[in-house]
């Protein structure tokens, strides 16, 4: 999101172990939880802008197009443009997640790269593979 800066939550995550990270904007207030916990928040203003190359899923910020690639799995991804899904600490899923009200996107979730909103403008880029890899076990 322009114009406002969330980090830190890199101290959160740990190598090896799956981290569960919801980015969470209402009004002009931006909440980053890391496995439930708010760990760093921040103010923005305007909207938020993917036209420019499309939005990129697992490329860092502050390097469009990416020349450092994303070295990780990434699982259950969702964007929800229409309602703050969590206002206050909370326990993260331990099953697949699911369309919400406001759901634009839904992916990471199986072995095909698709996106269970019924949307079918999703693109590989680079060498990303789908991997039987699942916090949620088998």
């Amino acid at each position: 999101v322009n114009g406002t800066n969330i980090g830190g939550i890199s101290t959160y995550v740990l190598y090896n172990s799956w981290t569960h990270i919801a980015l969470i904007r209402s009004g002009t207030s931006v909440v980053a939880y890391v496995n439930g916990v708010s760990r760093s928040s921040g103010t923005v203003s305007g909207t938020v802008n993917a036209a420019v190359g499309g939005t990129r899923i697992g490329a860092p910020l502050h390097t469009i197009p990416s020349d450092q690639p994303f070295n990780g799995y990434i699982s259950n991804l969702r964007v929800s443009t229409r309602s703050a899904l969590y206002t206050s600490a909370f326990t993260p899923s331990t099953t697949p997640l699911t369309v919400v009200a406001g759901t634009s996107l839904l992916t990471c979730q199986n072995l095909e790269l698709v996106d269970n909103t019924g949307y079918s403008g999703i693109g590989r880029a680079g060498n990303a593979t789908p991997a039987p890899y699942s916090p949620f076990g088998s």
